[in-house]
């Protein structure tokens, strides 16, 4: 989780590889934060040689703001303790009482949800409830850009809504079910930069498949090919993207096109509906040597 919030337990794997012949039952693995302040340890499991056991540790975090973490081995006698901490892993603490959920690692560049290629668009994706992993009321969505160009005060428009669809495989979610809950103009400035939108109508999430819906209306000019959006492709049908600098596209009737799985990477903050939610999201292992933070 690479955003826990202030007084609610988030969960931590740290991989643990015995890299030695020994079966080794008398370690501790512990996390840190980059001060080298201990924040959490637990009593590592009996570990043949070569064997790999993954450890987790759940810290709960009392101060908001960004945080750099690592995990660390502790044993006596190791005779190569250089390989025993893990790279830092970057975390940003949340204020007590809110979530955030982020889904999607980022690691391709295009225009989605919004495509400023072109002069109007249409973006419809999936989020599904593994993914999200707690119900709450979502008050801001955030997206991540890279662009070239400076664009400021330009109209877009978005919606949420839930769906008993598995997939966007044959159709769009009908947008007519959806809740619109923001129209208005908003800054993509050049650079890599967040992009939060604060919702003018809070959206409660309780189950089901999440749907995001976003439109840029028809401009009157179209930008660079390179103002693209940090997302990322997974499976082939939870997505589909309408583009057209001639024919403005209506919302609310979208035309044909083609379901893909590529979707923006997106984190929702939201206020839980529950005071325990369930939420355990383990971010992907960054191996190094004897230990591995995940």
């Amino acid at each position: 989780n690479a955003t826990p919030s202030v007084g609610t337990p988030a969960n931590y794997t740290i991989s643990v590889l015995n890299n030695g012949t020994a079966t080794q039952n008398t370690y501790a693995v512990k996390l840190f934060n980059a001060a080298n302040t201990e924040l959490a340890s637990v009593a590592g499991p009996t570990l043949a040689g070569g064997a790999t056991a993954d450890v987790v540790i759940p810290w709960t975090p009392t101060t908001e703001g960004p945080e750099g973490i690592y995990g660390k081995v502790f044993l006596n006698g190791d005779i190569n303790a250089t390989n025993d901490q893990t790279a830092t892993m970057n975390v940003t603490v949340q204020p007590e009482g809110i979530m955030t959920v982020t889904i999607g690692e980022g690691n391709l560049a295009e225009g989605v949800p919004w495509e400023f290629f072109y002069r109007n668009s249409l973006f419809q994706t999936l989020y599904y409830p593994n993914e999200i992993g707690m119900f709450g009321s979502i008050t801001t969505v955030t997206f991540y850009n890279n662009f070239t160009t400076d664009i400021s005060n330009t109209p877009i428009k978005l919606w949420l809504g839930t769906t008993t669809q598995e997939d966007l495989a044959e159709n769009w979610v009908d947008p007519t079910t959806l809740t619109l809950v923001y129209d208005g103009t908003m800054n993509f400035p050049s650079g890599a930069n967040t992009i939060t939108v604060p919702l003018q109508v809070p959206f409660t999430y309780a189950g089901g498949n999440l749907v995001l819906y976003a439109n840029r209306p028809m401009d009157t000019q179209y930008y660079s090919s390179s103002d693209n959006f940090q997302a990322q492709t997974v499976g082939t049908n939870r997505a589909r993207k309408l583009q057209n600098d001639s024919t403005v596209l209506d919302p609310m009737a979208p035309g044909t096109s083609t379901a893909n799985g590529t979707f923006p990477k997106t984190t929702f903050v939201m206020t839980p509906l529950s005071p325990d939610p369930l939420f355990s999201v383990s971010p992907a292992s960054k191996d190094f040597g004897d230990v591995i933070l995940g």
